[in-house]
């Protein structure tokens, strides 16, 4: 079951990636070229780490952001890593270097532009973060001591809005994952579209991810599977 201190921290996490990304992409064209070394050899999350510390040092935005313990430091670099490769693609034969000269997965992707394209899901994608939340129900019936069948999994992946607290806390378990550095791929992206966005297949205008809902997400489908056991 998802931990409630930990589910805040990720959450805020996830918040403060998204305003240090729009300050590095109004940062990047205004400043000279940053200290940023060639990142070939290291990891996405490396990368980012990397782009972190050399923006701590300019004194030209709010950089608290990103600042913190080591630890809190690579929590910070992993989720935002992730964020960029799960919901970016780079376009072939298009990729742009940056001025400091590298073209890594990540230094591809800070920089919008015609080399950047949003990622498009694909039926194995959304297949996939139908599996996660399987899982993901399955685990929460086992931690209640409740048994989960094939026929009570399909209910709920049935009822809009069980199905959608579904992919609420699924994603929450994988915010979690992507904070500690775990590598999760595009089914993340279709976990947050589920709820995110309007079933015509735009944003929801004005939504933020709160932890509260996720917390709450997971609280009703857990009521859901007691009620279950005890009608049987």
């Amino acid at each position: 079951m998802l931990e409630e201190k930990q589910i805040y921290y990720a959450v805020d996490l996830q918040h403060r990636t998204y305003r240090y990304l729009t300050c590095v992409r109004e940062w990047i064209p205004d400043q000279h070229a940053p200290s940023i070394r060639s990142h070939d050899s290291m990891t996405p999350s490396e990368a980012m780490a990397d782009w972190v510390r050399a923006t701590t040092k300019s004194q030209s935005h709010d950089w608290r952001l990103c600042r913190g313990t080591p630890q809190e430091v690579n929590e910070f670099a992993n989720m935002l890593a992730s964020y960029l490769l799960v919901s970016f693609d780079l376009v072939a034969g298009n990729r742009l270097m940056g001025r400091w000269g590298c073209s890594c997965e990540i230094c591809a992707r800070l920089i919008p532009g015609p080399h950047l394209v949003s990622k498009k899901l694909t039926k194995a994608d959304k297949h996939q973060a139908s599996m996660l939340k399987e899982d993901y129900l399955r685990t929460l019936a086992c931690n209640v001591e409740c048994e989960l069948k094939e026929h009570g999994l399909a209910e709920i992946l049935s009822t809009p809005e069980l199905d959608q607290a579904a992919a609420l806390a699924t994603y929450g378990v994988q915010l979690l994952r992507r904070m500690n550095g775990d590598i999760v791929g595009p089914e993340a992206l279709a976990l947050w579209r589920e709820f995110a966005w309007l079933p015509t297949g735009s944003p929801k205008k004005n939504f933020e991810l709160r932890a509260e809902d996720i917390l709450a997400a997971e609280g009703r489908l857990k009521n859901y599977i007691l009620n279950t056991k005890q009608q049987t």
